[in-house]
């Protein structure tokens, strides 16, 4: 999809083409494309395209990687968003059974969703009144 989506957008035909002139375009047309795409998506798909570039000097397209040095954009700080009381208490409020049980144990012990989710009974200490996830 990345390759399809660079190919559309830039128009190039030839090998000789793809080198960071290209990239460079490919970028300020992707962001006319998505206003406000995030950096992040943007290296996303720089790494796809940086890795059809190696491809080409293996199979001896190229003699030299063209987007070797290639300077992706660095990303942006991210400020973390915390829930506000009423977020908490509509959460809490719409969650029933199993659902509720794991939405708060992840939320009040800061463990993520995928760590959470698999846990069972068997994970809680009852006798230290501890809850032991060993991945």
């Amino acid at each position: 999809e990345v390759i399809q989506n660079f190919l559309n957008l830039t128009k190039i035909t030839y090998v000789s083409e793809f080198n960071v002139k290209t990239i460079d375009k490919y970028v300020a047309l992707r962001r006319q494309q998505m206003p406000g795409i995030k950096n992040s998506t943007i290296n996303r798909d720089l790494n796809c395209l940086c890795s059809c570039a190696k491809s080409m000097v293996k199979y001896k397209y190229v003699a030299v990687n063209p987007l070797q040095f290639l300077e992706r954009p660095k990303n942006e700080d991210v400020i973390p968003v915390f829930f506000t009381n009423e977020d908490l208490q509509k959460m809490f409020t719409n969650l029933k059974g199993d659902w509720l049980t794991m939405t708060m144990l992840g939320y009040f012990l800061g463990i993520r969703i995928n760590e959470v989710v698999p846990a069972t009974i068997d994970h809680v200490l009852f006798d230290t009144n501890n809850f032991v996830l060993v991945s």
